[in-house]
């Protein structure tokens, strides 16, 4: 999954709206959700229960990016046991996975 949202209706909570949809589709099916995030969005995925799990430097730089933001973070939420309908099959899918980057 990744959300870019169009530089004119960034700060609009347009991003938030469409993660928070993507949420619930990976809550139904008790799926973690990976992202690669810049910095820009970062912060808004921190704040809806992502958690960085690697920092990955692409070197967009080299296409006019800021070194800085130029970084891409790699961010992991599981899905809540609450929110899966069996909560027994999501506590086992969720704990058979492993993070590649630990």
């Amino acid at each position: 999954m990744g959300t870019n949202v169009l530089p004119g209706y960034q700060r609009m909570a347009v991003g938030k709206f469409l993660t928070r949809n993507y949420n619930e589709i990976a809550n139904k099916s008790g799926d973690r959700t990976w992202i690669p995030a810049s910095l820009n969005g970062y912060g808004m995925f921190k704040s809806m229960g992502f958690k960085e799990v690697a920092v990955f430097d692409a070197h967009l730089e080299q296409c006019g990016f800021d070194p800085v933001t130029g970084k891409l973070y790699i961010i992991v939420r599981d899905t809540p046991p609450s929110s899966c309908a069996s909560s027994q099959v999501c506590c086992l899918r969720t704990s058979s996975l492993h993070y590649p980057f630990t």
